[in-house]
């Protein structure tokens, strides 16, 4: 499909039910004062409490979980961008009941539309740009907004983790149909408890009509092209590491632990890398 088709496409999608979204704005509101979501990823945690990360631009927000959450938890202020209006209508809700309305700012546009002549302490983008018609390109047109020295954090899937887990999944639906595979994956993520949020996810992780999947090797080369260093990743839970060598050796295991996980211990893994790096040119 060419970028037009795609970008309708992944739109019409979201616009349905957006990734993340809950059946309410009071239970959205209730899920960020209950956790602290980005603590998930806890390089980036680090990074936000003890950097003077001030000024942060997420691509792809959805219904504005990590932009609220950054402003709810840090003090940050946040642009957020986002192709779904559907989406961006909840985010600016939560947005006004947790009085952050002043701190975080919602736009609706695409990655490639988007146009704006500042640039941020943190670029972030979770889960998002492997949805575009061109992942590389997506990549540095949202590099671009980085700050001299300071940070991207982007979550992407991987080439290794999210086969075994897209291909257990349309097993099922092929011999037990959509059904039952909406039941064990909701089976394998007990803190979805919402109805709507529930469905969101496994729409999103097991339906979705566009996505890429990519290696920390290939990743590590776009960021070499854009000026910035690998500071840490989730291949290997963050921890520092001796080459780049060892954590593409790494990531390869990923697609037996893909496996284990999901269909063996009954533990939702979707096959997902996270990178934080630093702009050095």
């Amino acid at each position: 499909m060419n970028f037009d088709k795609i970008t309708e496409t992944v739109a019409r999608f979201y616009e349905e039910l957006p990734f993340n979204y809950f059946g309410s704005t009071e239970e959205a509101v209730n899920n960020i004062k209950k956790q602290n979501a980005i603590a998930f990823y806890k390089n980036l945690d680090d990074l936000i409490r003890n950097e003077n990360i001030n000024n942060i631009i997420d691509f792809g927000c959805g219904g504005g979980w990590f932009a609220n959450s950054a402003a709810y938890y840090y003090g940050a202020n946040v642009k957020a961008i986002d192709i779904t209006t559907k989406a961006i209508t909840q985010a600016k809700a939560v947005a006004r009941c947790l009085d952050l309305s002043r701190q975080v700012v919602y736009q609706h546009s695409d990655i490639f539309s988007f146009s704006d002549n500042k640039k941020y302490d943190l670029v972030n983008s979770i889960g998002v740009l492997h949805h575009t018609y061109d992942c590389k390109k997506a990549f540095f047109k949202i590099s671009q907004y980085v700050l001299k020295d300071k940070y991207i954090h982007v979550g992407l899937y991987n080439y290794y983790g999210r086969k075994p887990f897209l291909e257990g999944f349309k097993k099922i639906v092929r011999e037990k149909g959509e059904g039952a595979a909406l039941d064990y994956f909701l089976r394998i993520n007990p803190q979805l408890k919402d109805k709507t949020h529930g469905l969101s996810w496994f729409r999103d992780q097991v339906f979705h009509p566009h996505e890429t999947q990519h290696t920390l090797q290939e990743i590590c080369g776009w960021l070499k092209a854009a000026g910035f260093d690998l500071l840490s990743t989730s291949i290997n839970q963050f921890k520092p590491y001796n080459s780049l060598e060892d954590l593409f050796m790494l990531e390869k295991s990923f697609e037996s632990f893909s496996y284990q996980r999901n269909f063996v211990e009954k533990k939702f893994y979707p096959g997902f890398t996270s990178i934080l790096a630093q702009k050095i040119s």
